[in-house]
């Protein structure tokens, strides 16, 4: 039923009760996309952890929000009582209202996170300038050049560390 969905995912994993994937509505390196089939077997239920929409996740997948019910029917508004949409609107507003607030939250207390993994991407990458020059000045031997940049290496490597840790206390004092 839902198999065109499932064959469309990349690094599927069974995961409890549903299914972990990468998200394709954004570039996922690890899988945020969280599915599962719901307990009537009716509909799928898709979750990207890093805030991606199910619309975004359906578009990116070249299908529709739609296509994630079994019952194509089962998806159509037309089929709900006009009175009882008006009376359940503002309780479906209150709901919006507390959903979009935790995600400000969430995202409020995630800031400083992004900022420190933007520092250590930025470490990973001297460390590995540092690794890759250590490996071709060793095999230039013992001259000159070689020993300069293997100290111009090793001095980047130490600001390298040292700017990493005073970006980790300043996350820890916020």
């Amino acid at each position: 039923m839902f198999e065109r969905i499932f064959a469309s995912l990349h690094a599927v994993r069974k995961s409890g009760r549903g299914w972990t994937a990468r998200c394709p509505a954004h570039e996922d390196r690890r899988s945020s996309l969280s599915v599962a089939i719901s307990d009537d077997g009716s509909h799928l239920l898709v979750y990207c952890f890093a805030g991606c929409r199910p619309e975004e996740i359906a578009r990116a997948l070249g299908m529709e929000v739609k296509d994630f019910f079994a019952d194509q029917q089962h998806h159509h508004t037309d089929t709900i009582d006009p009175a009882a949409r008006t009376a359940a609107r503002p309780t479906l507003m209150a709901a919006r209202y507390l959903a979009l607030n935790d995600e400000r939250r969430k995202d409020e207390r995630r800031a400083p996170y992004r900022e420190l993994h933007a520092e250590s991407e930025a470490f990973r990458a001297v460390q590995r300038t540092v690794s890759e020059a250590r490996v071709v000045m060793t095999a230039l031997g013992e001259c000159d050049l070689a020993w300069d940049v293997l100290a111009r290496a090793a001095a980047l490597e130490t600001e390298s560390y040292a700017a990493l840790e005073r970006e980790e206390e300043r996350v820890e004092r916020e």
